[in-house]
């Protein structure tokens, strides 16, 4: 599988060969500076041999002669390091003093007495030699002064120049590639950020990102963006409106569809009720649940404009509570508390609380207890809903809160929207929702967290009264 695009990869691989190709550059050059610089070093003190046999050029009886006594041969011949080699000859190569077997190429007659310079070898060893034409007193022709030496000095000086310049060039590159890594992460860091602050979103969050803080080139994407939620927003819009004002209008007439078939069945014992009558009925209470939780569900739905007040969640609760165990529904409510005061929309958490209520005394055995439990914690606060009913697969512990899911071991007539409505109102409070089975296969528990932001303490609740 191929690599995914890096921009971070991308600049690297660009980035980091350009500056080891300028280091090789560098020490290229660096070398060729070397071997000039030791050349030019050495290639003057050759010359100094070359003018110090020519002193002893001299002319006797009409004849050009060398007049080096041995002491002279082996000062000039002596060297810790390099060998040695020189040469006198006459124009027409003639050896006059020294090693015959050292090549002399002769300057230019134009360059009179300017010395050359150039590589040699000797017994299969590189030299350098330095060459020039001499002059004697008198009317004698001149001569060719050579003086030769290996290169080991030459190559210490430029080993040593490299060294010196190489170094520092390597611990350059080493800074440089450092702070081209910081580099890239730095400027590649408003792109982090970007993720981020979209990751941190809620999906139903469309307000636009702020572009002033933006750096310019990103400035297009965060525009893009923006456009972009603009025209989810509208959407999102429309379908809110579309569900609202569909059960708003579906509210009326299914409310007379009830009326209706209820007062028939009110006029007649229920013995002579009609089959289909009684699914009339059942359907038109179905059909109405469901309007009305669409219209919660429409509400819940963040976006939506809510009145956020000081809540005693106990007192809330206890209410919904009791006004299910007076229509019968609730006989099996369990009820502890302890007193906790959130700030929310006490209308929307009552709400909550009811669906999260029915389903647990919808789906469990009749026969069992379902408790409620409310207390305040060091991090805000909790509410615990445990029932015994057959429990949630694990698959579906996230599956259930979706709007229409039910279940494939759910049996019995309900909406799939009770959860999902418990969840919207859940996000809209920043509460979280953990659900687990109780024994591992049977029995529910919901526990709802409120954050300690949202959670009042005594005095703030009293100063809000």
């Amino acid at each position: 599988m191929p690599p995914q695009p890096s921009i971070r990869r991308s600049l690297r691989q660009w980035l980091l060969p350009s500056l080891l190709g300028l280091l090789l550059l560098s020490a290229v050059s660096a070398y060729y500076r070397a071997v000039d610089i030791s050349n030019t070093v050495y290639d003057r003190a050759l010359y100094d041999g070359v003018l110090t046999l020519g002193i002893l050029v001299h002319v006797e009886h009409g004849r050009v002669r060398v007049d080096m006594p041995p002491v002279a041969q082996r000062m000039l011949e002596v060297d810790p390091l390099d060998t040695i080699y020189f040469t006198v000859q006459d124009e027409q190569g003639h050896t006059l003093q020294g090693d015959v077997y050292l090549p002399v190429i002769a300057p230019r007659r134009a360059l009179r007495t300017t010395p050359i310079f150039y590589d040699a070898k000797i017994d299969e060893q590189r030299v350098r030699v330095a060459c020039a034409r001499v002059y004697a007193t008198g009317q004698a022709p001149p001569v060719l002064v050579a003086v030769a030496e290996t290169l080991k000095k030459r190559r210490q000086m430029q080993q040593s120049i490299l060294r010196e310049s190489i170094a520092p060039q390597v611990l350059f590159l080493l800074l440089a590639m450092s702070l081209l890594w910081w580099s890239v992460r730095r400027a590649l860091q408003p792109l982090d950020s970007l993720s981020a602050i979209v990751d941190r979103r809620s999906a139903l969050d469309f307000t636009a990102l702020d572009l002033l803080r933006m750096p310019v080139e990103i400035q297009p994407l965060g525009r893009a963006f923006n456009g972009l939620m603009q025209r989810y927003a509208a959407s999102f819009s429309l379908h809110q409106r579309f569900t609202a004002n569909a059960a708003h209008q579906l509210r009326t007439p299914v409310a007379g569809m009830r009326a209706m078939i209820e007062a028939q069945m009110i006029g007649q014992p229920e013995a002579s009720w009609s089959p289909l009558l009684r699914r009339l009925h059942q359907a038109t209470l179905r059909l109405s649940r469901l309007v009305q939780q669409l219209l919660l569900l429409a509400r819940a739905e963040p976006g939506n404009a809510r009145q956020l007040q000081r809540i005693d969640l106990a007192q809330l609760f206890g209410d919904v509570i009791a006004d299910m165990q007076r229509t019968g529904a609730g006989a099996r409510l369990r009820w502890r508390h302890e007193p906790v005061h959130v700030q929310g929309d006490a209308a929307m958490l009552g709400e909550m609380l009811r669906n999260l209520l029915d389903n647990a005394l919808r789906y469990s055995d009749p026969a069992t207890p379902v408790d409620v439990e409310l207390r305040a914690v060091q991090e805000g606060a909790i509410l615990c809903v445990e029932d015994h009913g057959p429990g949630i697969p694990e698959a579906e512990t996230q599956r259930v809160f979706e709007r229409f899911y039910r279940g494939g071991q759910v049996s019995g007539e309900g909406t799939g929207l009770g959860l999902a409505i418990v969840k919207e109102i859940a996000d809209a409070h920043a509460i979280e929702i953990h659900l687990s089975t109780l024994d591992g296969t049977t029995g529910t528990r919901f526990i709802l967290r409120w954050p300690q932001s949202s959670v009042l303490s005594a005095a703030e609740a009293s100063a809000t009264r």
